[in-house]
């Protein structure tokens, strides 16, 4: 078996199940009693080939190796593709993503309108310990998934009135200067 076999092996039958399992022992799924889910996918390309996912009552998952009978989905993705979404994992600069959060002093509080009606979710983040300096940002979903995505730049979004800003704004600038390269680029 090639490496690059093995790589897709280990990630179908160790790495995704482990993930999985993990998730779902923590936060059940309820109304799926009785319910199988089973997909396939599909690498095409050098090493690749078929992987079966079946999923018991969302509470564990189980791969093998090979066609998944009576699939619900297939999924097919070429092995290029594949190992382009898993490189941009590994080459994402967490040595400095590091040091930029280990030299932030703070606290970041990220509230989402979720649903109309409905409290916004709050995300509190305090960097090193430091409650102070605070900012604080309020945005709808799609002006998040935007900003996420690149579609927006942060500037962009407060400018438009898309994203509300309330605290402290040097600290707020330091943090959109010191993180800003781990954010998608704009479109």
């Amino acid at each position: 078996m090639s490496e690059i076999s093995q790589i897709y092996e280990k990630f179908f039958l160790e790495v995704a199940p482990a993930m999985f399992n993990s998730v779902v022992g923590a936060f059940p799924v309820p109304g799926m009693k009785g319910k199988t889910f089973v997909m396939q996918v599909d690498l095409v390309g050098e090493g690749g080939g078929s992987y079966g996912i079946k999923i018991e009552e969302a509470k564990s998952l189980a791969s093998f190796k090979g066609p998944a009978e009576k699939p619900m989905v297939s999924l097919q993705i070429s092995t290029e593709d594949f190992l382009r979404v898993m490189r941009t994992i590994s080459d994402f600069p967490w040595s400095r993503l590091y040091d930029a959060v280990r030299d932030t002093r703070g606290s970041l509080v990220f509230e989402l309108e979720w649903r109309k009606g409905e409290p916004p979710l709050g995300l509190k983040v305090t960097f090193n310990g430091a409650e102070s300096p605070c900012i604080r940002l309020r945005a709808d979903t799609e002006t998040l998934f935007s900003l996420l995505r690149g579609g927006m730049g942060f500037m962009d979004a407060f400018m438009q009135g898309k994203l509300k800003v309330d605290g402290d704004l040097p600290f707020g600038l330091q943090l959109m200067n010191q993180f800003n390269e781990f954010m998608p680029t704009t479109a």
